[in-house]
């Protein structure tokens, strides 16, 4: 018995002793299941907040507005699950326009990050994905990229969000109204500049008589009437003048055809700027027409200058260095440069493209030549801008073959000494509307401005000194207009102040022209048939022979101008 008792009690213990070995590595494994799990479902909560985070940051697009970073292409989106694209572009006749996705519906819809685009074509049916270019988009890091956009050579384009603008609309109907002077036409891609006093003229009169607008006209010729038609009524319609046009939303048409079978639509281009369009139509008016003209207009006496800039100039790019203004130079472009000195001598052949002609016509005598319509170069507001060049017989900027160029609050000159150069500082040849503004021009350039076959010159706020020859110089059908201009300090000089020849004419207004002197010559020379008028101008401190020379007494007329002898 006591045998059998002892075994028993032996079994007993190494079955405790068993248990007492499993035991832990059991609860360690449970333990560490238990762990597992619970790690487990951590990630997995936070994976989940993670992605309710991103859900949350991710913006909503309805009602936003997006546009490229080169600024211009631009994404609107509405609240109704459609959208609007458009892409500033140069029309034939230079002048901007959009390019647009002409689809007859445009719809959108977001899946948090991914947003997928549909343009319907007109010709599908309603209830037909036939017919359908579908594009995607997605959202990254507080950017919208989007890809194969019908009609857009880019195969991406990379959008931030902006301040939404508003779209043209009915509502701005009434900003027709007033009196306009056409600055511009266009007729078969061909732009023509008009300025006030121009050989053509033409006016606009928009009136609203109980809630119907009307339109009046006038054109003037060589001084005389040479058309004109008055309140016909107006139709509005909720349709662009045609597709890509600024205005993509309106216009309204004339009710009645004037003489000579001529249909005319007026619309606003933009705030500042309206269009009139004519027609002329064969007698069956469902024929094609004979021609159709595109004419612009700014509100009649108001300071436009800077308005006439911004319509034609559209692209606006800021440079800081002289690679980077030669680089921008290209039509239709407003080039602001930031302060400092842009020394033209640093470029080279590199630096040439098809609107900077770069040609050596002698040794180390580089001549940079600017062949470009619709161009501003201006200095940043409230900065220091000078354009320079060490070459002396080279002009310090050279504009030929060009209409429709603004420079403005630049200095330039030659860094040579006075009576080194053979060159001037502002060089223009057969070119038309160029405006000096603001600037300051120096020598040793012989003259500060030297045109020959150039028309439609005008300087504004601008003064000239240390030239070696003289201060201006018009040769064969040019035209200047100095307007509160200053003449000063051209001392020594080898020629007469202001000289003109062949069929051109100078006008100076409000000017002070003072401590210039030649021994030998005139303030004025004007021959061959060309004349100079001076108006409300201050002559001082000039030593010169004489004050005009001419081959007709009537050529040279001061008018109210003060003299110091």
């Amino acid at each position: 018995m006591r045998k059998k008792t002892n075994v028993f009690l032996i079994m007993m213990a190494v079955f405790m002793l068993a248990l007492s070995a499993c035991g832990p590595k059991e609860a360690a494994d449970t333990d560490a299941s238990a762990t597992e799990k619970t790690d487990k479902e951590d990630k997995e909560e936070k994976e989940d907040r993670d992605e309710d985070k991103e859900e949350s940051e991710v913006p909503d697009l309805e009602g936003t507005y997006w546009v490229a970073e080169d600024g211009e292409g631009e994404l609107f989106f509405n609240e109704d699950g459609t959208f609007y694209y458009r892409k500033l572009m140069i029309m034939d006749d230079g002048l901007p326009g959009y390019s647009t996705i002409g689809a007859s519906s445009l719809t959108w819809e977001q899946k948090g990050k991914k947003v997928e685009f549909a343009a319907k074509w007109g010709y599908a049916p309603e209830d037909s994905n036939e017919d359908v270019d579908s594009f995607k988009g997605s959202i990254k890091d507080d950017k919208l990229v989007v890809g194969d956009i019908p009609g857009c050579d880019e195969k991406k384009i990379t959008f931030v969000e902006g301040d939404r603008p508003e779209l043209p609309s009915l509502d701005d109907a009434p900003g027709m109204v007033g009196e306009w002077r056409m600055i511009a036409s266009s007729l078969e891609g061909s732009l023509e500049i008009y300025e006030e006093g121009d050989w053509h003229e033409k006016y606009l009169q928009i009136t609203e008589k109980g809630g119907k607008y009307y339109a009046s006209g006038q054109n003037i010729t060589d001084g005389e009437i040479s058309g004109e038609w008055s309140d016909i009524g107006m139709t509005l319609v909720e349709e662009p003048v045609y597709e890509g046009f600024m205005n993509s939303c309106w216009r309204a048409d004339l009710d009645e055809e004037t003489e000579g079978g001529i249909w005319r639509e007026v619309t606003l281009y933009n705030d500042n700027i309206l269009t009139l369009v004519e027609s002329n139509y064969d007698d069956d008016p469902s024929q094609d027409y004979i021609f159709i003209s595109y004419q612009y207009f700014v509100r009649d006496g108001e300071d436009t200058d800077e308005i006439v800039r911004d319509f034609f100039c559209p692209r606006k790019v800021n440079v800081s260095d002289v690679h980077e203004l030669a680089a921008a130079i290209e039509p239709c472009t407003e080039i602001t440069l930031e302060g400092g000195v842009y020394n033209l001598s640093e470029l080279g052949e590199d630096d040439e493209s098809e609107y900077l002609i770069y040609s050596m016509p002698m040794d180390d005598d580089v001549w940079l030549d600017i062949m470009c319509d619709r161009l501003a170069i201006r200095a940043a507001d409230g900065e220091d801008v000078e354009i320079v060049t060490k070459n002396p017989m080279a002009p310090v900027i050279k504009i030929q073959n060009s209409n429709a160029v603004w420079i403005e609050g630049i200095t330039a000159g030659h860094m040579v000494d006075v009576g080194g150069c053979g060159g001037a500082v502002i060089r223009l040849t057969d070119s038309a509307h160029i405006y000096i503004n603001d600037c300051s021009l120096y020598g040793c350039g012989i003259y500060g401005i030297d045109a020959v076959f150039t028309t439609g010159i005008s300087a504004k706020g601008t003064e000239i000194y240390d030239c070696s020859d003289g201060a201006v110089f018009l040769d064969e059908y040019s035209t200047l207009h100095l307007y509160d201009c200053r003449i000063h300090d051209n001392t020594d000089t080898y020629g007469d102040l202001f000289g003109i020849m062949y069929d051109s004419h100078l006008t100076a207004e409000n000017c002070e022209i003072r401590n210039n002197d030649n021994e030998y010559g005139k303030i004025v020379a004007a021959y061959h048939e060309s004349t100079a008028d001076f108006l409300n101008c201050r002559f001082t401190d000039n030593d010169y022979s004489g004050n005009f020379d001419s081959d007709d007494k009537e050529a040279v007329i001061f008018t109210n101008c003060e003299f110091d002898d």
